[in-house]
């Protein structure tokens, strides 16, 4: 690295520092009221209980993580290293969809030459078996209100439906032939022929 850009990086570090710091500020003499009687409000002697349970669901995310590697066989990796590897995408959870969690996938091939596009598999089956998570959470929260009843029942009947469709062939069959003919759903089903 040349003398140039590492001081182009130094500066561009201080730069991102102090805008945080700035950001931080803002926010909390924005909010200090507010959040001094949030904090004020709250059971101290709940933290420790919050804590424990943030830690296990991150454990739990690991111990999927290698589960997932396991089943796409990939080669083992030294658990330090691959816990390592599971935290890096922490870093990119920021992105749009926390897509930059990708970013796993690259350090496991340059750890085990495994192929991304195959690691990859494991990023996206955590984000969707997390996304599938939030939903039952929040229908579990909808329930709590009257106008969410109706809602969770006509989403766990939509469920049953499906799964007793895609548990019989012939009829899954059936009904793609049947959308195949509708003017305007027929052009976007296909028979993969």
């Amino acid at each position: 690295m040349t003398r140039q850009t590492s001081g182009l990086l130094r500066r561009a570090a201080i730069g991102l520092i102090l805008a945080i710091l700035v950001f931080t500020v803002l926010t909390l003499a924005g909010d200090v009221g507010d959040l001094r009687d949030v904090l004020g409000g709250f059971d101290w002697r709940l933290a420790p209980l919050i804590v424990l349970l943030t830690v296990w669901n991150y454990a739990g995310r690991f111990f999927k993580w290698e589960l997932y590697l396991r089943a796409l066989d990939i080669p083992a990796i030294p658990r330090l290293v691959n816990l390592r590897i599971f935290l890096s995408g922490f870093a990119m959870s920021i992105t749009p969809g926390k897509v930059g969690e990708v970013i796993k996938a690259f350090q496991v091939q340059r750890v085990t030459g495994a192929p991304v596009e195959r690691t990859a598999a494991a990023v996206v089956a955590e984000r969707g078996t997390d996304g599938l998570a939030m939903l039952i959470l929040a229908l579990i929260g909808a329930t709590r209100f009257d106008y969410g009843r109706p809602f969770v029942a006509l989403i766990a009947l939509g469920a049953l439906v499906a799964v007793l469709i895609l548990q019989r062939p012939a009829l899954l069959t059936s009904l793609i032939s049947h959308a195949e003919r509708l003017p305007i759903l027929g052009r976007f089903v296909g028979r993969g022929e």
